[in-house]
């Protein structure tokens, strides 16, 4: 997933905002901070949807006089999976039934910053009857 985000330079910070995002706001104190400011705002504002429930907005195309930042692949899945349960209205509950698992543990599969491992992101969208497909494409 890629993000375009808008930097406006202050003088004395730089200033991250994201359109697809309104919460979305980000100080960066030097050019070379900007992107790590950036990914660690969309993780926590993503946390931010999860909590109030709410689907988390997938990026729109790039206009002119934004950049674009990617998502890591691990995090990208993690809102995809959590988007999906939210759309066939499944509960952390239900997917914690569903998995075998507590809802602390479903949790931490949601959580962008936790390390979960893929074969339990790929558990997660097969009790939601969905499968991930990999794609390798020229850059």
């Amino acid at each position: 997933m890629e993000y375009p985000f808008i930097i406006k330079d202050d003088s004395d910070y730089f200033e991250i905002t994201c359109r697809d995002l309104p919460a979305l706001t980000a100080i960066a104190y030097c050019k070379e901070d900007i992107e790590k400011e950036a990914i660690e705002a969309l993780q926590t504002t993503f946390m931010i949807y999860m909590s109030d429930r709410e689907k988390i907005p997938l990026p729109s195309k790039k206009q002119d006089g934004e950049v674009v930042f990617s998502l890591d692949f691990r995090s990208s899945l993690k809102v995809a999976l959590y988007n999906e349960a939210l759309s066939q209205k499944v509960t952390k509950s239900e997917m914690a039934k569903r998995m075998g698992l507590t809802p602390k543990q479903v949790d931490r599969i949601w959580d962008v910053n936790h390390p979960t491992k893929f074969e339990t992101i790929e558990q997660a969208f097969f009790v939601l009857n969905k499968k991930i497909v990999h794609k390798i494409i020229s850059i």
